[in-house]
């Protein structure tokens, strides 16, 4: 069963490599200019396909990222919660290790 999830790994990254090779591949291929038109609206300056696929990925991941801000704003504030406890929890751990036992002054 290990062997299975390890080999998955390798065809997911071997999978990853092959679909980024071929959007290098398209984005060399198709170096035309386009104009960008819509409605009324027209683009005056031409761009080129690749720059315009990318442009429209990142406008796609801004409201993404924004969508989850508060998810790991709260993360994060618990992360931090936790780190505090854990330190605080060591700090005991390490204050009840200093305190001399009562058997030893026997």
């Amino acid at each position: 069963m290990c062997l299975i999830i390890y080999d998955m790994q390798y065809i997911k990254t071997l999978m990853i490599i092959i679909v980024l090779f071929s959007l290098i591949i398209f984005g060399v291929s198709n170096t035309q200019s386009f104009v960008l038109s819509f409605l009324d609206y027209e683009l005056i300056i031409p761009v080129e396909m690749w720059l315009l696929l990318m442009m429209f990925f990142f406008a796609g991941m801004i409201p993404i990222f924004i969508i989850g801000l508060p998810e790991k704003s709260a993360t994060y504030k618990q992360l931090k919660a936790l780190n505090k406890k854990i330190k605080q929890i060591e700090n005991d751990l390490a204050s009840i290790d200093q305190k001399p036992s009562l058997s030893d002054s026997d």
